[in-house]
């Protein structure tokens, strides 16, 4: 299975924490309803737990689910590219890392690594979207694929290293400070990576 590269791939933290959230109230009320309807019957109370609890599974459990989808759409799409899209070879060429800022603090750092490539007889310089790793720890070497369809195009198979790997990524390393919209510009899809003609 291919590994989650990408910032956008990642499980989101708060959809997983609503949905085990709701699993607890759900199996609490669950394990409870029982003993109250045969202490109390199915009176008024019991009804407005029992709709409290429903809202409660729909409204948590339906944005967490939308969350989680949102995350695994990234995923979705570039495995579709993989088995659609036409795929050439890549060398990364420098690694760049953004100190995101929110509000006047630092919020977190990440990465992207901008890809040199031959379509078709043109050379391009590709940025990918960002990872959520730092490349010059995790890569091997600088060859990648790019997939290729519809004028877009999404950057993967990196090399990684193993367990025994001494080998280090040998590229420019420049760091940056941006905006947080470089995390949240391309959540959905990869539709801005396109190639320049």
């Amino acid at each position: 299975m291919r590994k989650k590269e990408y910032d956008a791939e990642k499980n989101d933290k708060v959809a997983i924490g609503l949905i085990v959230f709701n699993i607890v109230i759900v199996m609490v009320f669950i394990m409870c309803f029982p003993k109250q309807y045969r202490m109390y019957g199915f009176d008024r109370q019991l009804a407005l737990e029992t709709f409290f609890v429903a809202m409660l599974f729909l409204g948590v459990g339906g944005y967490a689910l939308w969350l989680y989808k949102r995350s695994n759409k990234i995923t979705q799409y570039i495995n579709e590219m993989r088995r659609t899209g036409e795929c050439y070879t890549g060398w990364i060429v420098r690694v760049e890392e953004y100190a995101v800022y929110f509000r006047g603090k630092d919020y977190k750092y990440t990465y992207a690594v901008v890809v040199d490539c031959n379509i078709d007889g043109k050379d391009y310089q590709l940025l990918s979207k960002p990872l959520c790793f730092n490349p010059m720890e995790k890569f091997a070497s600088r060859k990648c694929s790019v997939y290729v369809r519809d004028n877009t195009y999404v950057i993967t198979d990196f090399d990684y290293k193993n367990s025994y790997s001494t080998t280090k990524l040998n590229v420019p390393f420049v760091s940056l400070e941006v905006d947080e919209q470089i995390t949240v510009k391309h959540v959905d899809d990869f539709s801005d990576f396109k190639l320049k003609r």
